[in-house]
């Protein structure tokens, strides 16, 4: 009896020393200004039950794209997160098939998860090496590559994003 009753603290302290470890390894919640917001079938949460960005966040999973911009011009210089980075990120469940993309004016745009998966689609905080600004669309925008084109039309490219709906 008093061999298992000295088990008992040490599987404790293994299970408190194992949780630990699990929140060290998901997101921190946003220390500045949330600029972009992910919920819906999500499982990685890191302010109550949403997935939020700061610009700091993303800049930790931040990639340089050279895009061609139908709005402001060709062989832009942008940086952000790639929305498949986010996706894994957050945790997108194994049965969400996609994403709707909600912007601040009310806009949406839905993207299939196997052309998130395909393309390198991004959620853009940077042009030029500057943060976007309201003006251009900030603080995040979606760009999409030329690859992409050809599906995304160029009505479909979203200023002012706010957040991402995983379904």
């Amino acid at each position: 009896m008093f061999k298992k009753m000295g088990c008992i603290p040490l599987i404790l302290t293994m299970a408190l020393l194992l949780s630990a470890c699990g929140k060290a390894a998901g997101l921190p919640a946003p220390a500045g200004d949330v600029i972009l917001r992910v919920t819906g079938d999500i499982t990685n949460h890191n302010a109550d039950d949403e997935c939020q960005f700061d610009a700091a966040l993303i800049e930790q999973h931040a990639v340089d794209q050279t895009i061609d911009d139908p709005w402001m011009g060709d062989g832009l210089e942008y940086r952000g997160a790639l929305l498949s980075k986010v996706w894994e990120l957050c945790g997108g469940s194994g049965e969400a098939t996609g994403v709707t993309l909600v912007a601040k004016d009310g806009m949406t745009v839905e993207i299939a998860r196997e052309d998130l998966e395909r393309w390198p689609i991004m959620l853009a905080y940077q042009v030029g090496g500057k943060d976007l600004v309201d003006e251009v669309g900030g603080p995040v925008k979606l760009v999409f590559p030329a690859e992409a084109r050809e599906t995304y039309a160029d009505e479909q490219w979203m200023w002012w994003v706010v957040e991402v709906k995983v379904q």
